[in-house]
């Protein structure tokens, strides 16, 4: 009767132990995942970032190609510019000084 006793008693003490081992195993792999949540959440925004970055730059060399572009074509097709026509306005005033002196 004392084995039985002392069975029961091993295996009671197993199955503790058996609850204790997947409660402390449980929360080993809880904390790792959550680790790994916030690795991952960093380099995602991180990576977010960086393209962000480069997608600002792309924006910026495009308008100035096409500024650049617009300018060209422009001059080719011989339409003044804004800076032109400022130009010969001035040149305008100075000329209807000179006719009212």
């Amino acid at each position: 009767m004392g084995d039985v006793f002392s069975l029961v008693k091993k295996s009671m003490l197993f199955g503790v132990g058996l609850m204790a081992y997947s409660v402390e195993k449980t929360g080993e792999v809880v904390n790792d995942m959550i680790k790994k949540g916030d690795e991952t959440l960093e380099k995602n925004q991180k990576m977010f970032k960086e393209t962000f970055d480069k997608m600002k730059k792309i924006e910026g060399d495009i308008e100035k190609k096409v500024g650049e572009q617009v300018v060209k074509t422009l001059e080719t097709m011989n339409i003044p510019t804004k800076k032109d026509i400022e130009e010969l306005n001035k040149k305008l005033d100075l000329i209807a000084k000179k006719f009212k002196e």
